[in-house]
C-alpha cells in the first residue's frame, strides 16, 4: 500500500514500515473485548467515555510532544529543521489512510469520527516522528501509544496525572 512512497520521500525505511504496519492492521476489531491482565491500561467502558478522553482536557498530548521538540532541538539542531518538512510529507501519507480506517465504522456519528480524525491523526503522526528522529532520540510516549491501533483497540488518552497513571483505551 504505502511502497510506492519509498522512492518519493525522504522518510526513513523504519518509519515507512512502521506506517504500512500500523495501517495494514484491522483498527477497532477488538472493542469490547478482554485487554490482556498484564497490560498497564485503563479499559474505557463505552465509546463515550473514549470521547471524553480523546477530548484530552489536561492537554497531556500537548505537553509530551513540547517535551519532545525542546529535546529535539538541543539534541540534534540540524535534524531538528527537518521537523516541519517531515510533518508535511507524514500527514500526505497518513491522512487518506486515516480516513479510509475511518469509513470501516459505521456505527458512530460523523461528529464523533471528527474526534477519532483527530486523535488518530496526532497520535500516528507524532509516532511516525518518534521513529524518523530515532536515530537521535529514544523513542517516546507516542509511538508505543499508537501501537494500540494495531492491537484493534482505540488509544483515546490519559487517566491520571501525566507521567503517573495509564493510558486509556477502548
Amino acid at each position: 500500500m504505502f511502497h510506492v512512497f519509498r522512492k518519493q520521500t525522504n522518510l526513513g525505511t523504519p518509519t515507512l514500515q512502521f506506517i504500512e504496519k500500523i495501517f495494514a492492521s484491522k483498527w477497532f476489531s477488538s472493542i469490547g473485548r478482554p485487554v490482556r491482565t498484564e497490560i498497564n491500561v485503563y479499559v474505557v467502558k463505552s465509546w463515550s467515555e473514549a470521547f471524553e478522553y480523546a477530548k484530552d482536557p489536561d492537554q497531556v498530548f500537548l505537553y509530551v510532544r513540547g517535551d519532545y521538540t525542546v529535546s529535539l532541538q538541543k539534541r540534534a539542531p540540524k535534524r531538528d529543521r527537518q521537523w516541519n518538512d517531515l510533518v508535511i510529507l507524514i500527514k500526505k501519507i497518513i491522512e487518506p489512510a486515516i480516513e479510509s480506517k475511518l469509513k470501516e465504522l459505521d456505527s458512530i456519528s460523523e461528529d464523533h469520527k471528527i474526534v477519532l480524525r483527530d486523535a488518530a491523526r496526532w497520535t500516528i503522526l507524532n509516532a511516525c516522528l518518534e521513529v524518523e528522529f530515532s536515530d537521535v532520540m529514544p523513542i517516546g510516549f507516542f509511538l508505543p501509544f499508537a501501537h494500540w491501533y494495531s492491537e484493534g483497540r482505540f488509544p483515546c488518552g490519559w487517566k491520571g496525572d501525566y507521567p503517573d497513571g495509564m493510558a486509556a483505551i477502548y
